[in-house]
């Protein structure tokens, strides 16, 4: 079973004018299949056009109105082991988690409930 990487485009709203194109149709078509041909250079596979539903506006004496927005579909083949290909995956190595913080990312050893908590200074002014 292959497994696939996707990726989604932005359909054209309002296509630009194209020499010999003419109608609106032609030129979202013409759009449409410029974007495809863009992508399948790169490797994509068009699979579909979904239509989402986006709330826009929604300002103090208004009311949100529902948009909807057309994206483009694309996928392509993943090279990666598959998943029930146990031999092939990498084993994984726990490490400890105070070696991959910074030494100001430590947490605090010692906290107010604790014997021997000092709280911090303010100002440079020392408490007594």
């Amino acid at each position: 079973m292959a497994e696939y990487s996707y990726k989604t485009v932005a359909a054209p709203r309002k296509p630009r004018k194209t020499r010999g194109v003419r109608g609106a149709e032609a030129l979202i078509a013409h759009a449409v299949g410029e974007i495809i041909q863009a992508e399948a250079a790169n490797g994509w596979e068009y699979l579909r056009t979904d239509s989402i539903p986006v709330e826009e506006g929604g300002g103090v004496f208004s009311r949100a109105v529902t948009v909807w927005r057309a994206v483009m579909v694309f996928r392509r083949a993943v090279d990666a082991p598959s998943r029930n290909d146990a031999a092939a995956a990498p084993e994984f190595e726990p490490r400890d988690p105070d070696e991959l913080r910074e030494p100001f990312m430590r947490v605090a050893t010692t906290t107010p409930a604790s014997p021997g908590y000092q709280p911090p200074s303010i100002g440079g002014a020392k408490r007594e």
